[in-house]
């Protein structure tokens, strides 16, 4: 059986709307070996590689800034009310900065 790969990001799940035709395209193949790549969301790519900087040179308050950002503009691709502030500050205040490298 031959395995087929599929790459999806940017605008193509920019949306509740497109990651739904996305989930309908890769059930479509069931029964199939699948190999389903999903890539960031259209325009958050550059924010992420700054979340990564930010957190390599320990400004973690800069990475939560960035992460607050990532899902403001989540927010407004799913035409939805912005989430309470610091919502997400929550979750990410747990996690511990790590040294890589």
């Amino acid at each position: 059986m031959r395995t087929l790969v599929m790459k999806f990001g940017g605008t193509s799940v920019g949306s509740a709307a497109h990651i739904r035709e996305v989930a309908s395209i890769v059930r479509s193949r069931e029964g199939s070996r699948c190999v389903v790549l999903v890539s960031a969301m259209a325009g958050i790519t550059n924010t992420l590689f700054e979340m990564a900087e930010a957190a390599r040179s320990h400004d973690l308050d800069r990475a939560i800034r960035l992460l607050g950002k990532i899902e403001q503009s989540q927010d407004q691709g799913n035409h939805r009310k912005p989430s309470a502030p610091n919502s997400w500050y929550r979750s990410v205040r747990r996690v511990q900065p790590t040294r890589y490298g």
